[in-house]
């Protein structure tokens, strides 16, 4: 049977280009201590800080991922500019099945 929750450590990696140019990625674990994340049904939502004000950087993709042994559905997945509201992706129920699975969202407007 499949279940949407999940146990596993989940990570996102951030790929941009920096403002000389040179590719870049930032990878994070995301998860609130003492708090059972990424349960079916739940909406979870985190704050990352990132090196650089996520505006002066050019955004190419976030790659979402996990470890551990669980199958888990991603229903919605979405980064904004806390400043901005800028929204840079979403995707809607795909299955990360396996440590080797993941999502990646590549952004077109990355202006």
């Amino acid at each position: 049977e499949d279940y949407s929750g999940t146990n596993n450590n989940i990570f996102v990696d951030i790929e941009y280009v920096d403002d000389s140019g040179k590719p870049q990625s930032e990878k994070y674990y995301i998860d609130k201590a003492f708090s059972d994340n990424f349960e079916a049904g739940d909406l979870d939502t985190f704050i990352i800080k990132m090196r650089e004000p996520i505006r002066k950087k050019r955004i190419r993709s976030f790659k979402l991922y996990c470890t551990g042994e669980d199958q888990w559905k991603v229903n919605f997945f979405a980064i904004h500019d806390l400043d901005t509201l800028y929204h840079f992706g979403t995707v809607h129920g795909n299955w990360i099945r396996t440590e080797n699975d993941f999502i990646k969202i590549f952004v077109s407007n990355n202006k």
